[in-house]
């Protein structure tokens, strides 16, 4: 997989996304029941917090900042706590901030993913956090597919 392949993936999941979202209120994305008690704006907020992870896991291996939020999350946690801390963290934040931050998010990773050398994406061993494995080989599941796994989730709630 190229930049450029991750990157039309990446935008046409935005699409859908944005369609979804054209029009919601904050009450019908703050509604549970998006993915068990979860509402849209939790699965936002999973959404904001797992990719910003992904883009700062790159940026670290330039050795640029981190750009996450303070979720004060301590390091070692698993997925499920980390969702927690960051659904949480939400939560208590305006809708508005929660949308920006997760399309912010969003960006960063492509961004990030363009900025690596073409030959980066498909070096085994490459990046320290891919455990030996190709960038091109995990991205789909961190970044697009992902997005496609709770897109129904959505759908369903606000459509």
């Amino acid at each position: 997989m190229s930049a450029l392949q991750f990157e039309a993936e990446m935008r046409s999941v935005r699409a859908e996304l944005d369609e979804l979202l054209e029009g919601a209120s904050e009450a019908a994305l703050r509604e549970a029941g998006a993915e068990g008690t979860w509402s849209s704006a939790d699965v936002l907020a999973h959404f904001a917090g797992y990719t910003r992870g992904v883009a700062d896991l790159l940026r670290a291996e330039r050795h640029a900042h981190p750009q996450a939020p303070p979720y004060n999350a301590p390091p070692g946690l698993g997925d499920d706590d980390f969702n927690a801390i960051v659904v949480r963290f939400w939560r208590e934040r305006p809708i508005e901030d929660l949308l920006r931050e997760e399309r912010e998010a969003f960006e960063a990773l492509v961004d990030e993913v363009n900025a690596l050398p073409a030959d980066s994406l498909s070096a085994q061993g490459r990046f320290s956090f891919a455990n030996g494995r190709s960038l091109d080989s995990i991205l789909p599941a961190q970044g697009y597919r992902h997005y496609r796994d709770h897109l129904p989730a959505i759908r369903r709630v606000l459509r």
